[in-house]
């Protein structure tokens, strides 16, 4: 199979020695120690990380400046984005308590983008097939997780029959309960909540109809404004 064509690229000494030193605090941070006994290379990333505050600045601090380099070579999109996509794995993986600083010696987010970088930096070359395909793939992970997201978002509004409708209910009803006991009073019972449902019904209408005004306007017939 015949490879692409590459072409080199000149870089300034300014550039040369801000790869030098990035690679050098790559490797700092990722793989500066062996683990005695192992050929296992571990950083100090790690180790910052259970420092409350230093931990949680280092890499992306470390981020930010190989994405201004890759910014400045004029790196391809795509691979600046699947360098975002490793730190981002990183930091949110970093969050779980010890399994996050376990995953941290093996992820090497640092390592990975510092490599990312190497490769474009002193030749002009189109993204590979790995780099679309992981940047493809956490974009659609992305869209998943959104959508569930405001699903889950959604179903808290309070109206029925949502869950956030029964339980708005349930607040209501504990906060009479409270005031009634405060007051001295009887118990007032239980919250109709099935009472709200033409309220609902009113709501769900007036989002149908601005659903269906909002897809003909942007679809069928596009909207255009005169200047």
């Amino acid at each position: 199979m015949q490879q692409r064509a590459t072409r080199p690229r000149p870089l300034t000494e300014g550039q040369e020695h801000r790869l030098k030193a990035l690679r050098h605090i790559a490797h700092l941070l990722d793989s500066a120690f062996v683990v005695p006994g192992t050929e296992y290379r571990i950083g100090l990333d790690p180790i910052l990380g259970l420092v409350p505050g230093l931990g949680d600045l280092a890499s992306p601090l470390f981020a930010i400046a190989l994405l201004w380099q890759s910014r400045d070579l004029g790196i391809p999109r795509v691979v600046q984005l699947r360098m975002i996509f490793n730190v981002a794995i990183d930091a949110l993986v970093g969050l779980l308590p010890v399994a996050g600083d376990l995953f941290d010696f093996a992820w090497k987010a640092n390592d990975r983008n510092i490599v990312l970088l190497e490769r474009h930096a002193y030749e002009h070359r189109r993204p590979s097939a790995t780099d679309w395909l992981f940047v493809s793939g956490m974009i659609l992970l992305l869209l998943v997780a959104g959508f569930n997201l405001f699903i889950g978002l959604f179903n808290f509004i309070p109206l029925l029959p949502l869950d956030g409708g029964h339980i708005a209910g349930a607040l209501w009803e504990a906060v009479r309960r409270a005031f009634a006991r405060l007051r001295g009073q009887p118990d007032p019972g239980y919250v109709d909540v099935a009472r709200l449902l033409p309220i609902a019904y009113v709501v769900a209408s007036c989002l149908l109809v601005m659903s269906l005004v909002l897809i003909v306007g942007d679809l069928v017939v596009p909207l255009h404004l005169q200047s």
